[in-house]
């Protein structure tokens, strides 16, 4: 087939355009394994919170998170014919619920000009609708909040993962915390880390202190007026030292005007200090995508569907400022 060929068949008939990446069910396509792995790796590739949490491709629309662990301690002293007392675990359980989200990604007729082969144009609408996407999925995945009336319907459609921990700080208001007005970030670095549930600080490196911009340039400015070599490094290759053995990680998503006014105010910083891999988000294992031909506007629109949710395995490790 030829290229003009090839093209009047992708605008004529757009079904037969996505048909090599995807499975055909009662007229509902979905992505292939290849494709769908495809679309999560590029959507969380250059999302920092996102593409470190854990992933669950969930296989039904509810996962249970289980966790058990004991609460007290379960050695004993022997003593000749005694049965020991034994200690009993304990169980807790999460969950996470898929909720559909959609989005569409317009593709017009002389954008399929200037990337007619087949195989280039599925990896290229992939490509398009997941890294946008992924910007989206990470800002609802940390800010979401259901309870926010003065927010967008997407960020309030699902409560995140500041909204699920259990351990918050602040830096206003009556009783706060640490004054946000004077406090250094290492200030803030040591409340959170004095907040944060000890038994789990055994291995730091497996932690990240999540900031802003604004922040991450404070700690940089800060580190830096040190007159050291490691002060030059700060500036001069802004490098941000780890405190107290944990990574400050700058997540460009902490920037995210509407999620900060969601979580605290206009401009607020915020910082997370947490485990990685006791963030999950799930997302049901089917993506959907359905061609929709606007021939007057010499465009074919793409609607992407899929299901997701975000949350703990426990909601009580990890601290927000």
């Amino acid at each position: 087939m030829d290229n003009n060929n090839m093209l009047n068949e992708m605008i004529e008939n757009p079904e037969e355009s996505i048909k090599s990446i995807t499975v055909s069910d009662l007229s509902y396509s979905v992505l292939q394994p290849q494709y769908f792995n495809q679309f999560v790796r590029e959507a969380t590739r250059d999302q920092v919170i996102l593409s470190e949490a854990r992933r669950i491709v969930m296989d039904s629309q509810v996962v249970n998170i289980d966790r058990t662990g004991f609460s007290s301690r379960i050695m004993e002293v022997a003593t000749e014919a005694t049965a020991p007392n034994g200690t009993n675990p304990g169980f807790n359980q999460e969950q996470l619920t898929a909720k559909e989200f959609v989005g569409m990604v317009g593709i017009t007729d002389n954008a399929l000009r200037r990337n007619i082969e087949r195989a280039g144009f599925q990896s290229t609408l992939i490509s398009m609708a997941s890294s946008k996407w992924g910007e989206d999925w990470e800002s609802l995945a940390v800010f979401g909040d259901t309870t926010k009336a003065n927010i967008g319907t997407l960020l309030k459609s699902q409560d995140g993962w500041i909204k699920k921990c259990t351990n918050k700080l602040y830096g206003t208001g009556t009783g706060k915390d640490f004054d946000a007005s004077t406090a250094t970030p290492s200030a803030v670095f040591k409340k959170m880390l004095a907040a944060y549930p000890k038994n789990y600080l055994k291995n730091r490196t497996n932690l990240r202190f999540y900031v802003g911009s604004d922040l991450f340039d404070d700690y940089i400015d800060e580190v830096g007026a040190r007159p050291t070599i490691v002060g030059d490094d700060s500036v001069g290759k802004n490098i941000a030292r780890d405190y107290k053995g944990i990574k400050v990680v700058e997540a460009p998503v902490l920037n995210d005007a509407e999620g900060t006014h969601a979580t605290n105010g206009w401009g607020a910083k915020i910082a997370m200090l947490m485990d990685p891999n006791n963030m999950v988000y799930g997302i049901f294992s089917e993506i959907g995508i359905e061609p929709d031909r606007q021939p007057k506007l010499r465009k074919t629109d793409y609607v992407f569907s899929a299901e997701s949710d975000q949350g703990f395995e426990n909601p009580n490790v990890g601290v927000v400022a």
